[in-house]
């Protein structure tokens, strides 16, 4: 047995029939590397032969009677690998485009919390015998490094590697409610005693003050911190709805790295230069460009080098400005790079531990139907915005994977949404180039393509520019 962090658990609380907390992966695999072929049987076992590496995968929530505490993981005496594999075939032609679709109705249904909280779809009929590997994987269970970090576990190196040996599993004795219950009294005692709550509310008390110190006193050079609900209401904006719709695209990582060198950016700001490209082209035709920058939620991690082989999540979120009103993307893209500093200066004053430490004292029922009377009531629709969308970059491997031999061609991942904040942009790197995908409410978010292909646009636009215009700016 063992007690979710508060941030782990965060994602349970914020979860409503609307909001689903799981994470969305899309792996197009090339089975023709394969030695001995590909089959879903082979594709199962492999996978079932390095389930040892993630512990979590054999285990599910149980809830802390009351809500008194956090949720703890314990064994599911009942585990069955067959449970979490499914098996479906693309229509024709079996495109990116139908793959999309297939991925949506996935991530349109909410895990079942009486099981390890996980699923598997193997795909097959994609156009050139391919075959795409989807995972779903809820929030908890970890975040979008950890989650490239488990993929490197789960895959191989080369093609011709063996599967390791199945490890025997014995699942541990179920846990008693009456124990949890003794438990959380204990734990709820302490977590409003007088132990850590000044420190709390000393590291709750400086990080505002450092927010209204940056905003009183904003440097001339720096952009003002984002107040809150300055973010402008969007097609996208309000309450979502359970169903879900996804699009893919991908760039090549040496020319977002050109543009990165020629105008002293990171390749962050690239990448959130593009999409703030793709989000104008976008918005032009779906209720008008707004006349004020869209606010954008960026996870940062906050790994440590001893943390570097654990699950659980360990991140921390910054806000940015992304520059829709601006029309040149060469102007966007220096606008967006003093946002960044900005908002990196300001996350880092504030302490990155901030959002850690006060979802773990905050009270479990408390949340959970705080955000299940939000939901219902669809309130988002009654407010102004505190965010108009999630965007994520993260790092993957820069050499080639593999599944039970077949290579894999592409990795497409698609994080969470939330009231309010209908579209989430996630990038990750991978061999020689940026796999994207998006996903938002299908409602609120129609033609969700057109912001997939404006992103491939917007990198071969920024490309040109650079090359046109071979700014002399050092790299920073």
């Amino acid at each position: 047995m063992e007690r979710l962090s508060g941030l782990d658990a965060s994602f349970f609380y914020v979860e409503t029939p609307s909001c689903h907390m799981h994470v969305v992966g899309a792996l197009v695999l090339d089975p023709s590397t394969a030695p001995n072929g590909y089959t879903f049987d082979r594709v199962m076992e492999g996978f079932e032969a390095r389930l040892h590496l993630i512990p979590t995968f054999r285990k599910r929530v149980h809830m802390v009677p009351l809500g008194l505490d956090h949720p703890v993981w314990e064994d599911d005496p009942d585990f069955q690998l067959r449970e979490h594999f499914h098996h479906l075939a693309c229509p024709a032609p079996g495109t990116r485009r139908e793959l999309a679709a297939l991925v949506s109705d996935i991530a349109s249904h909410p895990l079942d919390r009486r099981k390890p909280l996980w699923e598997v779809w193997v795909i097959e009929g994609l156009e050139g015998g391919r075959v795409a590997v989807v995972t779903k994987v809820h929030h908890s269970i970890m975040d979008g490094v950890a989650g490239a970090s488990v993929m490197a576990h789960l895959l191989d190196l080369a093609p011709d590697q063996p599967d390791p040996q199945k490890h025997d599993w014995h699942p541990e004795s179920p846990t008693w409610d009456v124990g949890l219950f003794v438990r959380g009294l204990w734990s709820s005692s302490s977590r409003i005693g007088v132990g850590d709550a000044p420190e709390v509310a000393s590291d709750l008390a400086s990080s505002v003050w450092t927010a209204m110190r940056h905003a009183l006193q904003p440097k001339n050079d720096s952009p003002e911190p984002i107040g809150m609900f300055e973010a402008p209401w969007v097609s996208f904006s309000g309450a979502i709805s359970p169903h879900r719709t996804i699009a893919f695209a991908e760039a090549g990582i040496d020319e977002l790295k050109s543009v990165k060198r020629a105008f002293g950016t990171t390749l962050n700001d690239v990448v959130l230069a593009a999409c703030t490209q793709s989000l104008r082209t976008y918005l032009a035709s779906h209720g008008g460009i707004p006349d004020r920058p869209l606010v954008a939620a960026i996870p940062v991690a906050v790994r440590g080098k001893d943390d570097a082989e654990k699950t659980d999540n360990q991140i921390s979120t910054m806000f940015v400005r992304l520059p829709v009103p601006i029309e040149d993307p060469i102007e966007q893209l220096l606008t967006i790079r003093a946002e960044t500093k900005q908002a990196k200066t300001l996350h880092a004053e504030m302490g990155p531990d901030l959002l850690r430490t006060m979802v773990q004292y905050a009270p479990p029922r408390f949340v959970e139907r705080g955000m299940r009377v939000y939901s219902d009531l669809k309130l988002a629709d009654r407010h102004p915005p505190a965010l108009n969308l999630v965007v994520s970059n993260v790092p993957g491997p820069s050499f080639p994977l593999y599944a039970t031999g077949a290579t894999v061609e592409s990795m497409y991942p698609m994080g969470p949404i939330i009231d309010g904040g209908a579209l989430n942009l996630t990038v990750i790197t991978y061999r020689d180039r940026v796999d994207f995908g998006a996903l938002g409410c299908t409602e609120l978010v129609p033609d969700i393509d057109q912001i997939a292909n404006g992103f491939e646009t917007a990198v071969q636009t920024l490309v040109e520019r650079t090359n046109a215009e071979k700014p002399t700016e050092a790299a920073e």
